[in-house]
């Protein structure tokens, strides 16, 4: 969902993410007597619903420099 509606990605991700989302509550759907299958599918549902309450969460920066352990870049 964030990647769904957050402003600041290539619109490509926001489409599919937003094209995963729907795939997923489709596949719930066929679990009617799973709660926690429910409780998706009505987040999904909410989401879509009332998109301006989404609030997205931010993603921590990953710190400048090479990763830890790349010995290939010496």
């Amino acid at each position: 969902m964030n990647l769904a509606a957050h402003k600041g990605v290539h619109p490509q991700v926001n489409a599919i993410a937003n094209q995963k989302l729907k795939s997923i509550k489709t596949a719930l759907q066929s679990s009617k007597n799973n709660v926690d299958a429910m409780e998706m599918i009505r987040r999904v549902d909410y989401f879509y619903s009332e998109p301006d309450k989404f609030k997205v969460i931010e993603v921590s920066k990953i710190p400048d420099g090479s990763p830890i352990g790349m010995d290939c870049m010496n």
